[in-house]
């Protein structure tokens, strides 16, 4: 039986974890998948993904600052759940899988937001992808504000933006770095584009 964890009786320890949980049953969801990684990813700051993570590996895993999923985080196994401060979880449902792997945690800090964390995830094998071609430009450009060019498009090899430059368009093309910075972001691929070429 799949059972829906949305009554929480909370005990923290120094640790900050996650300790009496009490129970009812409910029909676990895999649907509405919007990110599908092998690896722990990395969720911080004021960020915001619109739909569920599926999480494959039993990683530890950290939402900071006012992260949020509008979905939920699927991950493997049984692990330990954390909090600190005060992040809104709607519940923790424990799905069809496996109850391993158990050695690794799901970290909430701050005031992060996500609806429910589904434990047990089933499997699925992530479809075989070529290399990208490795990259032609050379060029290292940081932007320091908004609006300056970046350039040739095709001789970029790494893209720095710092803070508050705004969004920056990058065309189809493929690139060795991006990094963006507090206030800034990357607006990829062509507006109105429907082939699908994004830059890699």
């Amino acid at each position: 039986m799949q059972t829906l964890l949305h009554s929480l009786s909370i005990g923290l320890f120094s640790s900050g974890l996650l300790l009496a949980i009490s129970a009812c049953p409910a029909a676990a969801s895999e649907t509405n998948i919007a990110v599908r990684v092998r690896h722990a990813p990395s969720l911080n700051g004021h960020g915001a993904i619109h739909g569920s993570v599926h999480q494959l590996l039993g990683e530890n895993v950290t939402l900071n600052g006012g992260f949020l999923i509008d979905g939920d985080l699927l991950v493997p196994g049984t692990p330990a759940v954390r909090t600190n401060g005060q992040p809104v979880l709607a519940g923790i449902v424990a799905g069809a899988g496996s109850e391993l792997p158990g050695d690794y945690r799901v970290t909430l800090n701050g005031n992060c937001s996500l609806g429910h964390i589904l434990t047990r995830s089933v499997p699925v094998d992530l479809p075989a992808v070529a290399l990208p071609p490795a990259p032609a430009g050379t060029r290292r450009v940081t932007i320091n504000r908004a609006g300056e060019w970046i350039g040739d498009p095709a001789s970029i090899y790494q893209l720095t933006l710092n803070a508050s430059v705004g969004q920056v368009a990058v065309p189809p093309g493929t690139y060795g770095r991006f990094i963006a910075n507090s206030g800034s972001g990357f607006t990829l691929g062509t507006a109105g584009e429907r082939t699908g070429r994004l830059p890699t």
